[in-house]
């Protein structure tokens, strides 16, 4: 059975190759909804021939979101959670498409993740084919807006991890191969202030910089990062004032909040709504907003048992996996954050996401596809009570 499986996928390594191809020389950017609909109608054509059951949901802005779902015999009630949109924007495939060179592909989303979604395609067949009878049940979500944070496609998530014993997510492999089992949580904040313009040669003195309140105000967020703990604060962007000759009565800071745990974001709440409480300018007004935008993903004695079947999944065809615990997030936070057993970075390896770099190693797309088809075989057959 696991031999014919491996056999399976290794023969279909051209295919798989050819497969991203044609999803990589596809724009499917966030913000071009065209293009993510293009590869989500590739992709729910090719489930739907496995025999899943497909329910597009339709978006206003965002690429539709794609549920599919097949009923299986085994114990184990799967999800499978994949992201259609990339970071690149039109036009980016015209500049750089697909390419091979030596032993790595590159273009845009070759790793993050139009890999992971081949690899996620492929591990699928590999099952429908050799061993229909032992899959568990399997649903699996493709969302167009990963990217920007899932604001449209969190809820579905969420509703379906609530239907499942494990959660696999086809974010790509980390660079050494090790999959993820915890993920930093992310806030998302912007600071507003508003001072008093003036002239700033003839009466300064009547101005409030909002320039001047936001440097103070830079200064005390990042001293609120603690790398020893893993809380991370950064001020990403800034902006503000009209002319170099007059005091701005306008500034603002886009802030970015990295946690390990659930009460760290609480704290670190806390902290933040005081700086902006306490101007440093008489009379400068600040304004908070934002929040937690993607909770920890923390690890379980759940995840724990989850992550063991997957090592020895990993053995079986010869790799000695180890855990990693990033700064980034993804939608796997979503489903931990919920109690659900989740394993990140199931997809294949590469490097340099989000940039003109992007590459993906070609002689682990089949090794990571059947990691994956295995996992999914021995959660499929009786869930995490083996």
């Amino acid at each position: 059975m696991i031999e014919k499986i491996s056999e399976y996928i290794e023969n279909k390594k051209s295919e798989m190759l050819d497969f991203i191809q044609m999803l990589v020389n596809i724009d499917s950017g966030t913000s071009f909804k065209a293009g993510v609909d293009h590869v989500g109608h590739i992709l729910s054509d090719a489930l739907e021939k496995e025999g899943f059951s497909i329910e597009i949901i339709n978006q206003a802005k965002y690429g539709n979101h794609i549920v599919a779902k097949k009923p299986g015999k085994g114990k184990g009630r799967i999800l499978l959670v994949g992201h259609m949109d990339t970071v690149f924007p039109e036009g980016t495939v015209k500049e750089r498409p697909f390419t091979i060179r030596e032993n790595r592909a590159y273009g845009p989303g070759v790793n993050d993740m139009k890999s992971g979604l081949t690899s996620l395609l492929y591990a699928i067949k590999a099952l429908c084919t050799e061993c229909s009878s032992e899959m568990g049940t399997i649903t699996v979500i493709l969302n167009g807006d990963e990217e920007v944070g899932s604001p449209t496609s969190r809820s579905i998530i969420e509703e379906e991890a609530k239907k499942v014993d494990a959660v696999f997510i086809v974010e790509p492999g980390q660079p050494t191969g090790a999959i993820v089992t915890g993920r930093k949580g992310v806030g998302i904040f912007k600071l507003q202030i508003t001072g008093k313009s003036a002239h700033a040669g003839n009466n300064p003195a009547d101005g409030i910089s909002a320039i001047e309140e936001l440097a103070h105000k830079i200064i005390e967020l990042h001293k609120l990062s603690d790398l020893d703990s893993g809380v991370t604060v950064n001020v990403g962007v800034i902006g503000g004032g009209s002319s170099r000759n007059v005091v701005a009565d306008q500034a603002f800071a886009d802030i970015d909040l990295r946690i390990k745990t659930k009460e760290q974001g609480e704290e670190m709440l806390k902290r933040l709504h005081e700086i902006a409480d306490k101007p440093t300018l008489s009379g400068a007004k600040i304004s908070l907003t934002g929040g937690i935008n993607r909770p920890p993903m923390m690890k379980t004695q759940d995840t724990e048992s989850l992550y063991t079947l997957v090592k020895e999944a990993g053995k079986i065809i010869g790799l000695d996996l180890n855990e990693a615990f990033p700064g980034g997030a993804s939608d796997g936070n979503f489903t931990a954050a919920l109690g659900i057993p989740t394993i990140d970075s199931m997809g294949p390896v590469g490097g340099f996401s989000h940039s003109d770099k992007e590459y993906l190693e070609i002689e682990r797309v089949t090794e990571r596809c059947k990691l994956l088809a295995l996992s999914l075989l021995l959660v499929g057959r009786n869930g995490l009570s083996q």
